[in-house]
């Protein structure tokens, strides 16, 4: 990751950051890191394997895509391309703030988007295609999380996670690849780390994402499954 000395852009990249900083302490809630149910021994060891992908994002929701832009997005995102020399920070960017630390790259969204969301988890979606060999396992539905795991007979799992809006995703920047695409007009961030894929998308009330850990899985196959995602009846 390449910086130019631009005292200007380099100004609005910290006064960004500094908003976003107030955003988060602002935004952190007790509550957000309840859940209804117990875990089990085997969820729990399931998590821990998020948590070592993701970094802290499944706590902060339990870990844990509205409005457009806010005034900072903006500002952030214009910084990001006159000042870094990343090209899928070029890409349009939706109701995603990107920070990027030497440490670590995350994804959160609007303040405005998040208040007008609900806070928790009143319809519940599932995707309606998954590859050939994976069997679903029983649901995980709670107040602010809805988890769908699929497992194959290699032990390789596909999680699908809706979560409430407020939500913030963390990965560590070593050996992280990242991309912003567009999927049937809806903006998606994709992150592929240690042998793993994850796609993250947001609506006007829930965060959902899809973890492959899977390296025979394509990025066509995820994409289908993505397009697949309708509402799960009970």
């Amino acid at each position: 990751m390449k910086w130019n000395t631009n005292k200007k852009g380099l100004d609005v990249l910290k006064e960004a950051f500094r908003e976003i900083n107030r955003w988060e302490y602002e935004n952190l809630r007790l509550d957000s890191m309840e859940e209804e149910w117990e875990p089990s021994p085997v969820y729990q060891k399931r998590m821990e394997r998020l948590i070592k992908h993701q970094g802290r994002s499944y706590w902060r929701c339990v870990n844990t895509m509205s409005k457009r832009i806010a005034v900072i997005v903006l500002a952030l995102a214009l910084t990001f391309v006159l000042s870094m020399n990343v090209s899928a920070i070029r890409e349009p960017i939706v109701n995603w703030f990107i920070k990027i630390y030497e440490e670590g790259i995350y994804f959160f969204h609007d303040r405005d988007a998040v208040a007008k969301a609900p806070k928790q988890v009143k319809t519940v979606y599932k995707p309606g295609y998954i590859p050939e060999g994976f069997e679903p396992e029983q649901p995980r539905i709670g107040r602010i999380t809805a988890y769908f795991i699929f497992t194959n007979e290699a032990g390789e799992e596909i999680v699908f996670l809706q979560s409430i809006l407020d939500t913030l995703h963390h990965f560590d920047n070593n050996d992280t690849n990242y991309r912003v695409r567009d999927i049937n007009g809806m903006t998606v961030a994709s992150v592929e780390a240690h042998g793993s894929k994850s796609f993250y998308w947001t609506t006007d009330e829930y965060s959902f994402s899809l973890t492959v850990f899977s390296a025979e899985i394509s990025d066509e196959c995820i994409i289908k499954i993505i397009e697949s995602i309708a509402e799960y009846e009970t």
